[in-house]
């Protein structure tokens, strides 16, 4: 099932620029569920279009680091979600040196979008 996550419909903070004509893919938790470290590859695309959707918990370690750890397992765009706040805030790399090596888009929202994909999408890992 792919539903296209559109800009209109949840609050977020997006550190580089979503495609204009929105996205879609597969969003997938990751493991571990903070990517403070090196995380799992996505699974195996079946076909070369297929995209995937990194969901990241936005606590242990910076914002940059989440998001290369998602680029470099093999996701296209990663979203963080803040764990039990809606607070948001601009998201500023803290290291220059990661932030040049993010290549994918990425973005920053409250808990209550994170349930609301979870609850909408379907999500390729176990709750």
């Amino acid at each position: 099932l792919q539903k296209p996550l559109r800009q209109k419909q949840v609050v977020i903070s997006i550190l580089l620029w979503l495609p204009t004509e929105g996205l879609t893919g597969y969003l997938v938790r990751v493991i571990p569920p903070n990517a403070c470290h090196a995380i799992e590859n996505p699974p195996a695309p079946r076909q070369a279009s297929e995209t995937y959707i990194a969901l990241i918990q936005g606590y242990g370690c910076s914002f940059v680091k989440k998001v290369l750890h998602a680029q470099q397992a093999g996701y296209q765009t990663a979203v963080v979600y803040n764990v039990d706040s809606e607070e948001l805030s601009t998201m500023m790399a803290d290291d220059k040196e990661i932030q040049q090596l993010i290549e994918i888009p990425s973005l920053f929202t409250g808990q209550s979008v994170s349930l609301h994909l979870k609850t909408e999408l379907q999500i390729l890992r176990p709750l």
